[in-house]
């Protein structure tokens, strides 16, 4: 397949691609743009702001309270391992029908 000419292009037709053209590099342009002035916001708001700074950092004593609570939680459902009373298997049920009737509605 050969390139046709550009005396035998009709004149709409070429203006048409470099309109095409244009729109697409000041799209890119534009993207572009925009992007590096995200970048350089948020790398002048961590400057700006040192008290975001310190905050980024983790509290210890605060992880050691999460860790104690997680450690609470798996204990405390650790010694739920057995089966489920008759009450909670009609309770569990009950929310998987309603579940399956707000997911799988029925079409009239």
């Amino acid at each position: 397949m050969t390139k046709a000419p550009a005396s035998d292009i009709p004149k709409e037709i070429m203006m048409k691609k470099i309109t095409g053209r244009l729109c697409l590099a000041l799209l890119t342009l534009v993207c572009a743009a925009q992007g590096f002035a995200q970048q350089r916001d948020a790398n002048s708001d961590q400057r700006n702001n040192p008290a975001q700074q310190q905050s980024a950092q983790p509290d210890p004593r605060a992880q050691q309270r999460q860790e104690a609570d997680r450690a609470a939680r798996g204990q405390a459902e650790g010694a739920r391992q057995g089966k489920l009373s008759p009450e909670e298997r009609q309770a569990l049920r009950r929310q998987i029908d309603e579940a399956g009737h707000d997911i799988y509605r029925t079409r009239r």
